[in-house]
């Protein structure tokens, strides 16, 4: 967090029987001056109507705490057709009257209540993560449920514990204010309860995911956000990501992010490269797991993909060096 502001956008992925599928929407997260909003965009199938008494579904936001997840309960979201829209505010300094801060935050998730009570048949549900580490949807039916104030709040319409002069700074300063993700731009004059407009915008972020450039465009872009590096052994330039930057490269891509190889050398090291080189005039891309050489390594990383060793000078036992995969 920067200062006590604090943005993020972050793609919602349906997971299907505990497996990430496809995009469905996006949630957005503001703080600022002690207030949270969130907006969620999301496409909910309606074969979720099935197991639901009232249509809704509910939402948690959620963190990990010594290998547990913890969910914090905001509200619910009605299952209508094409867009479901989920808004609400919280104290983002004690968002669970426990000292929980938006910052301790570490993802959205979203399900019926007969999934958490282990009864559900179809198993869908909705998450987001932006802590690098993948969802496991079973670890949601585990814990207690701790409930937002604004979750109380939310079964009392007319009720708003928000202080007004704060809300009204926070909505001038939002006036005019450029989102961009994804090379998507939105202007925002005003939150809008027009169902059409979030629809609209759910769209446009749902193709941009759909259709990320396939030119070096991706590598610029991630080089704004890292340094370049030169790393020993690996031709041309470097930068540092973590497996959630793979979001940014093309969709054929994207199951690199949760490439268990990738998964086990990031955990380790706590980094893996992408690597950009010019080879017969053309821009040629790597992925590179740190590790070290040795028989059984080199079977295992050749099992996932990463075939090619790179070290400085030549191969030997337990020699550090990254394990490489071409894009």
């Amino acid at each position: 967090m920067m200062g006590d502001y604090k943005r993020l956008i972050s793609y919602i992925y349906s997971y299907e029987k505990g497996v990430k599928s496809k995009n469905s929407g996006f949630g957005k997260i503001e703080s600022r001056n002690g207030i949270c909003r969130i907006n969620i965009s999301v496409r909910i199938s309606d074969i979720l109507l099935n197991e639901t008494e009232d249509n809704m579904l509910d939402v948690y936001l959620f963190n990990r705490k010594s290998g547990k997840v913890n969910k914090i309960f905001i509200g619910r979201i009605k299952i209508v057709s094409g867009c479901s829209i989920f808004k609400t505010q919280i104290n983002s300094r004690n968002i669970d009257s426990e000292g929980t801060s938006i910052s301790d935050i570490t993802g959205i998730f979203i399900c019926s209540k007969s999934f958490l009570d282990k009864k559900n048949n179809i198993n869908i549900i909705y998450a987001s993560e932006w802590d690098d580490i993948p969802i496991d949807v079973r670890e949601f039916t585990q814990d207690a449920i701790i409930t937002t104030d604004a979750a109380d709040m939310a079964e009392e319409e007319n009720e708003n514990n928000v202080e007004v002069e704060k809300e009204e700074q926070f909505e001038a300063e939002e006036q005019q204010e450029q989102i961009e993700i994804d090379n998507v731009v939105f202007t925002v004059e005003k939150e809008t309860e027009d169902c059409e407009t979030c629809k609209k915008e759910l769209e446009e972020i749902l193709v941009a995911a759909e259709n990320k450039s396939d030119s070096e465009k991706f590598f610029v872009e991630l080089s704004g956000c890292y340094p370049k590096i030169k790393v020993e052994g690996i031709d041309g330039e470097c930068i540092k990501i973590t497996p959630h930057d793979i979001s940014y490269l093309p969709k054929r891509y994207w199951h690199l992010s949760n490439n268990s190889f990738l998964l086990h050398g990031f955990y380790n090291y706590r980094y893996v490269l992408l690597c950009e080189n010019t080879e017969n005039n053309k821009k040629v891309y790597k992925i590179c797991v740190p590790g070290v050489f040795h028989n059984k390594e080199q079977s295992v990383a050749k099992m996932f993909g990463f075939s090619d060793f790179k070290c400085n000078g030549q191969k030997e036992m337990m020699k550090f060096g990254y394990w490489c995969i071409n894009l």
